[in-house]
């Protein structure tokens, strides 16, 4: 059995479109001869640099807000008076977000599905679903995907969609009607869609129906970078490209699975053997991957000055966030025992190995930074 999700991406949506009044009034306005992107009385929007509006209405009246409270401040900013205010809460942006790091890429997974497909032998469903927020413009451009009033359309025609509930009620209907002893196959399914699929069953209250249907799920890509370690990339596209010759068309979720499908059949691997076990994962071992994706996203915040200050790697602090302790956790336990206290916790028996790690550079390292950064002498 293979599954495909498309949900929506991560991304920025260009422009702005601000309906109605001008958030300034109605008789402010840039002067022509410096700026050319003016409002226009006639219509009912402002034009901005590239002609591409921002259809986000909720972000149009945070902007829209935002602008008033400056114009509050529009007399003492024209003639360059104190933007003190301004400044401190860019530093204080800047502290907590710097530029030079990248901290999202193990946050929770919790893009929307706008489609969704599954197929086993002959048989497939699919079915499109209706997102409970806009759709971006990113988002569109590679799914396909769009909403106008309300109705869903695909590649500009309109599709039958169903609410997230219903579809993933009918996609485990059509998992059910396969039989038992089900495994659920997807490309880079592990660290993606798991995570989306796991999240979306939280939401709408059924989480335990995975543990009903489902006896473990295998990671596509997982597989076949076992199987052919030479090739110098695992995309479903360059993987069809490369072994059978073909192209497809990509982020459709039925296309997708169809022909992942197709290069599984022609590839003839027996994903039981043992050396694929890594390719494997359990219900259990899908929702802790899960769990600890979460708690890395709530905890690392709070760890980030521990990498600033060169005392953790990124890797390393993700390592402890994700074991659901953050720099409180590690301040409590210095706090009983010093750097004794921190090696207990960090090296702590969980499962095949330590809680963190059982370095005692990386243990000293915390110790002595908590010691002469964080406590008080």
């Amino acid at each position: 059995m293979l599954c495909q999700n498309q949900n929506d991406p991560d991304g920025v949506e260009n422009g702005l479109e601000a309906v109605g009044r001008h958030p300034f009034g109605d008789h402010t306005f840039c002067d022509k001869t410096w700026c050319s992107h003016v409002e226009d009385p006639s219509k009912k929007y402002t034009s901005l640099p590239f002609g591409k509006p921002l259809k986000d209405i909720p972000l149009q009246t945070a902007l829209m807000d935002l602008m008033k409270g400056y114009k509050t401040q529009s007399s003492k900013l024209s003639n360059l008076g104190s933007t003190q205010g301004n400044e401190s809460f860019n530093k204080s942006v800047a502290s907590k977000a710097p530029k030079a790091h990248f901290y999202s890429g193990s946050s929770t997974r919790d893009s929307h599905i706008t489609q969704i497909a599954a197929v086993s032998g002959d048989n497939h469903w699919s079915c499109y679903v209706t997102p409970k927020i806009p759709i971006t413009n990113q988002a569109s451009d590679i799914t396909g995907i769009t909403v106008r009033n309300g109705r869903v359309f695909h590649q500009g025609k309109p599709v039958n969609s169903l609410s997230i509930s219903k579809a993933m009620e009918d996609f485990f209907k059509f998992i059910k009607g396969e039989g038992d002893n089900i495994y659920l196959g997807g490309h880079n399914i592990k660290t993606f869609d798991c995570h989306v699929m796991i999240n979306t069953l939280k939401c709408i209250g059924k989480s335990n129906i995975l543990n009903t249907h489902i006896q473990g799920f295998l990671d596509t890509r997982l597989l076949f970078k076992i199987n052919n370690p030479d090739l110098k990339s695992f995309s479903q596209i360059n993987l069809l490209k490369t072994l059978l010759n073909c192209d497809y068309a990509a982020h459709d979720a039925l296309q997708d699975v169809t022909f992942l499908q197709k290069l599984m059949e022609s590839s003839k691997i027996d994903f039981t053997d043992a050396k694929f076990s890594s390719a494997t994962f359990t219900v259990p071992a899908a929702f802790h991957s899960f769990d600890q994706s979460a708690s890395c996203k709530l905890n690392l915040p709070s760890l980030l000055e521990f990498v600033d200050n060169k005392v953790l790697s990124i890797g390393m602090a993700r390592k402890i966030a994700a074991s659901n302790l953050n720099k409180a956790s590690l301040l409590i336990a210095f706090s009983r025992g010093q750097e004794n206290g921190l090696q207990q916790l960090f090296s702590e028996e969980c499962g095949k190995g330590p809680r963190v790690t059982r370095s005692s550079k990386i243990i000293h390292a915390v110790s002595k930074y908590i010691s002469e950064h964080l406590i008080e002498s």
